[in-house]
Parts: structure tokens; sequence; C-alpha cells
């Protein structure tokens, strides 16, 4: 024993803590305390009792036992799966704090690195989205981890998956750690680790959610490369080139790493200096790392434009790869396509379909022949007889098909007045209906979607616990508890899935209350 904090900590062993916790081994040693194996009576339950000793060092701060208890309180709130359970936490005497925690069989991110270097990028990913999802629920409840590092990621063995992940010390004073040399929560000046902060961190700026997605890409930069993307002698130069330096290529780092260009853009952008240019929240990351792990495990392809060959300009293929691709220069109409008003051209043989409902047939107009020759009189007076002759219509080649026999219409001139005020009248008349007609059509289309948006409710899904990844028909709905707007006389069959647990189908209907799903235990 060097001193009288190891002194106190070592006696515990053996004794009985706040009346409730038999400390029965030391598992863990830290710059401000030790970590034991306990049973909580009288349950006879396993525990990880962490306990801290702030009689030496810079933890004896006046506002330690009020930061203290609010965190713990806090952190206690989790209940994610990927996150370690807090049972129970106090204080004994003066100066002992104590936290009983889930006990996790298994070893952190950090040993396994240094026990067998690299981790293939497939797993990697996996891990990442696992501890995508707790951070996602902490940030939620308002809780900023502020030391996300290799050592406060916990794997172990659930179900059939060997990278389960647990994620621990949300917000509380530094125990455990395998780089205690360079923590400064072990003095009591900063939460965090050099090796794994994010820039406004290190400024003294707001510290949010951003600056754990900053730390998870540091994390699982480590975990593909082996190293941390800023090293060196001194702490302060790690931190100005956290602050000042773009991380390095992961190849440069470690030559034989696998990692795709996809996974590799995520970490960087993870990595960004500005808060602002990451991902808007761990949802996101989680589903960016989802979509590398699924590539780099083959189970979906990797749209390439450039080893596709390019549709013909102006057909429907060439539509979709342009909406696709983001790119709408194949858009461009083909030579001798009609002009669409911005519609591609599609090929003759397919006669176009209009996707408004079929018109209701209106009322023939009277016909009249437009194509007579000047009208000639044989006969002189009021009831004269109108003759007309056909004008004669060239063919195709150019020639005149041969005139028809003069057509004689027995219509005095007076009716045949009467009979282009009657056409006017008809035309006049259609328009008028026509137009009655649209209007009525467009008024009932925005009716029922005014009543169609009118109807839809917001049903709200919660999962026990949460967290569980929705999905209706392949679509992504996102994690629970999520909102899920829909119709009222609707029902959506929705799938929920979470690892260690099994996978579940509901039925969600429109104008439902809130629906609490339990999961249960088990494998996918």
């Amino acid at each position: 024993m060097t001193d009288g904090v190891d002194e106190a900590a070592d006696a515990l062993t053996g004794t009985i803590l706040a009346g409730r916790f038999e400390v029965v081994e030391l598992l863990a040693r830290g710059g401000m305390g030790k970590v034991y194996r306990a049973v909580q009576m009288p349950l006879g339950r396993p525990v990880a009792l962490k306990v801290l000793d702030i009689k030496g060092g810079g933890a004896s701060r006046a506002d330690f036992r009020g930061r203290f208890f609010l965190e713990a309180a806090t952190a206690a709130k989790l209940s994610h799966p990927n996150t370690v359970t807090i049972f129970d936490y106090g204080m004994s005497g003066d100066s002992i704090y104590f936290i009983a925690m889930e006990l996790v069989e298994g070893v952190t991110l950090a040993e396994i690195i240094k026990r067998k270097g690299p981790v293939d990028p497939a797993r990697v990913a996996h891990m990442g989205v696992q501890i995508c999802g707790s951070l996602s629920e902490a940030h939620a409840m308002g809780v900023v981890h502020r030391d996300m590092k290799p050592s406060n990621v916990l794997l172990t063995h659930r179900g059939h998956d060997p990278d389960f992940v647990k994620v621990v010390d949300f917000g509380l004073v530094k125990v455990l750690g395998d780089e205690t040399e360079n923590d400064f929560t072990q003095t009591g000046m900063m939460m965090g680790t050099p090796k794994y902060m994010s820039p406004e961190q290190i400024s003294g700026k707001e510290v949010t959610e951003h600056s754990d997605m900053y730390s998870l890409g540091a994390v699982l930069f480590f975990a593909l490369t082996g190293k941390p993307p800023f090293d060196a002698a001194s702490k302060f130069d790690i931190l100005t080139a956290h602050v000042n330096n773009e991380p390095p290529r992961m190849r440069d780092v470690f030559a034989d790493c696998q990692v795709s260009e996809a996974l590799e853009g995520v970490v960087r952008r993870c990595m960004a200096k500005v808060p602002e240019d990451r991902y808007r929240s761990m949802h996101e990351v989680s589903r960016a790392l989802r979509a590398c792990e699924q590539e780099l495990r083959g189970t979906v392809k990797k749209f390439d434009r450039r080893s596709r060959p390019r549709a013909p300009t102006g057909t429907p293929e060439a539509l979709a790869e342009a909406i696709q691709s983001g790119d709408t220069t194949s858009m461009t109409p083909t030579p001798g396509a009609t002009p669409t008003s911005g519609l591609v051209a599609l090929p003759g043989s397919h006669p176009i379909r209009s996707m408004s409902p079929p018109m209701p047939s209106l009322p023939a107009a009277p016909i009249v022949p437009t194509s007579f020759a000047p009208p000639a009189l044989t006969s002189t007076g009021s009831n004269a007889i109108v003759t007309a002759t056909p004008s004669a219509a060239p063919s195709p080649s150019g020639s005149h098909r041969p005139i028809a026999a003069p057509v004689t219409i027995p219509i005095v001139q007076n009716q045949l007045n009467f009979l282009r005020s009657a056409l006017i009248a008809s035309v006049a008349v259609n328009v008028l209906a026509l137009s009655a007609m649209v209007y009525s059509i467009f008024s009932d289309r925005n009716s029922a979607r005014e009543t169609a948006v009118a109807n839809e409710s917001r049903v709200r899904v919660i999962t026990d616990p949460p967290g569980a990844h929705v999905t209706r028909n392949g679509r992504d709905l996102g994690d629970a508890p999520v909102n899920l707007m829909i119709p009222a006389n609707e029902e959506w069959t929705v799938e929920l899935q979470l690892n260690g647990y099994a996978e579940r189908s509901i039925v969600v209907s429109g104008g439902q209350d809130d629906v609490r799903v339990r999961l249960e235990r088990g494998v996918q």
C-alpha cells in the first residue's frame, strides 16, 4: 500500500458496503477508485461495484457530491440493451461514493486490440451500430457520454453474437481504463481521454452529442487500424492534432487494413472538425454503418455507375439511372424526339397512357362541311338552292385525288347562317360544360386529399427494451420509440428487430393509442 487511498480501497475486500453489498474481489484499478466483484443482498445478484474515493486528488471539489448524484441518477435511467445497467448508487461514510452496475463477463475493445490487433471491418461496423444505439438513447435523454474510448466498450457473448456490445461510464468519473497515463480525469482537470476527445471538448466549448460522435469515429479508427488517429509523446501534441489536423488515411497507418471506402468515409465524417459537418444524429450514423456492414458481408451489391453500361439517352432506363446517380445529363432528349416539357421521350412502340381519369363523352357538335369551293346558285330567288363542289385534296405523293361528283345541299342562305350560329353556340356550351367538369374533378381530388391527411393519426411504437429497429415492407421507419403517421382506416404490419431479442411482427392501426411491445430474449 502506497497511500491512504489504496489502503481504504483495499480494506473493502471481504466487507459489506452500505449494508447491502458484499465485496468479493478486486477487478480493476483506476486513477480515482477501484471496481470490485460484489453481491447485492438480499437479492444475491452479482454486480460490478465501482467505488470512488475523493479524499485525495482534484476530485475533492465542493461540487463533486452534487454532480455525482445528479449524473448517477440520470445514467441509472438508461435501459438500452447495449448500455451497462446501473442498479444502485450512493455514499458510504464521508468520502466513499459507489455505483452498483450490471456485471458483464467480457473484455474491452482495448484489450482485444492489444491481444489480437485490428478487427475485421465488418465486425467493427457491427460494433459501431450497437454503440450508436446506446448513445442514441442517452442523447434522447440529454445524457452525453463525454469519455467514449475503447476501454469503455465491453464485448461479451450474447446468443449467437460473439461481439455483443456494452457501453460503460456515461458521464461518470473515470475509474476503469487502460490508458490511465493519458487521462485528465484522474486529476479532476477534464472529463475525457486526449486520444479520443473532440476539438470542441479540447477547446472548452459546449460538449454535445456531436462530441460523442467524434469520439466514436476515433474509436472506430482505432479498432480498424490498431492505433488512435493521433498519437504523440505529449498530451499537448495529441490535443493540438485533434483541433488542427485531418485524420490520416487508414491504410497509411495500417497497410493491411481492408476497410472499404464507404466505411472510411463514415469514420472521417464522424471526425469532422466542425460539429455541423458531422452526421445530424447517432441514428444517421447507425444507418450508415449498417449499410457498410451489409456491403462488407456481401449481402448487398455496391452501386457503381462507372462499371455499368449507360442506357440509351432519352429512355426510361436513363431516367432511372440519372435519378439514382444524381447525374442529370442523361435526361437530355434524343435527337428528333418531340419536346415534352421535360418529359423523357418513350419509344414509339409504346403508346403513352394518360394518368388522369377518363373524361365523360360530350354531346356531338353539328358537323358542317368546311372544304367546299365557293358555292354557286343554281337559280335565283329567296328559295335558291345552294350547290357546293368539294375541293380536290392532294395525295401523299403530291397528285390530286379525283374530284367527287358535286354535292347539292338543299339549304337556303338564311338557314346556313342559322346553322353557323348554332355551331358557335354549341361550342360555347361545350366549353362551359368542360370547364365545370374539370373544376369538379380537381375539387373532388383536393377534398379527398385533405380528408386523407386529416384522417392520419400519429401512433407511437415503444419497445421494452427500447432501440428496436422498426421496418415496414423493407422500408426503414427508425428505432423505437418512433412515431408512425397512419391513416385512420388502415392497418400496418411492422417488424421489430433488436440484437439479442427475438424478431417480432405487430399490427398497428390508425387512430390507435401508444403501442408498447415487450421483446423476448432470443436469437434474431
